[in-house]
């Protein structure tokens, strides 16, 4: 499937009530749904990696759709986690169910992901359970390189 037609598909699906119809896109930023709890390394145990495989792809292709117009000149990333409630949860997990959504941003950059550095990561409680959110700044290149 070319990207344009899956971008028509799913443009059309991110503006449904089921779809991700709260993202935006500013100037280097990109606001995501917060990550499904399925794709949590911590909940997985014993289940197949097929049971996971859906979640993956829509996670990966909301962001390749939101992330086409950023840009990206190189340099880290500044991932902010805004979680439904209080509960305590593991950083190094976030940024785990994430994976598919930085894949999908890279490739619609046209980089690869290793090239997102650093990767600053931080977690606030967001204001309401409907605020969940993720969002990811460019830093832009560090001067030292």
């Amino acid at each position: 499937m070319k990207n344009g037609s899956l971008k028509a598909v799913f443009k059309d699906y991110l503006n449904t009530e089921h779809g991700a119809g709260k993202t935006k896109m500013k100037q280097n930023k990109i606001i995501l749904p917060y990550p499904n709890p399925v794709l949590m390394p911590n909940r997985k145990h014993g289940r197949h990696w097929a049971s996971v495989q859906q979640a993956k792809v829509k996670a990966r292709q909301e962001a390749f759709l939101l992330s086409g117009s950023l840009n990206y000149t190189g340099g880290g990333l500044k991932i902010t986690f805004y979680t439904p409630d209080a509960r305590k949860r593991d950083l190094d997990n976030l940024l785990a169910a994430m994976k598919p959504a930085l894949d999908g941003m890279a490739k619609a950059i046209g980089v690869d992901d290793a090239q997102f550095r650093p990767l600053l990561i931080d977690k606030v409680k967001a204001e309401s359970r409907k605020d969940a959110r993720v969002e990811i700044e460019l830093m832009g290149q560090p001067e030292n390189e």
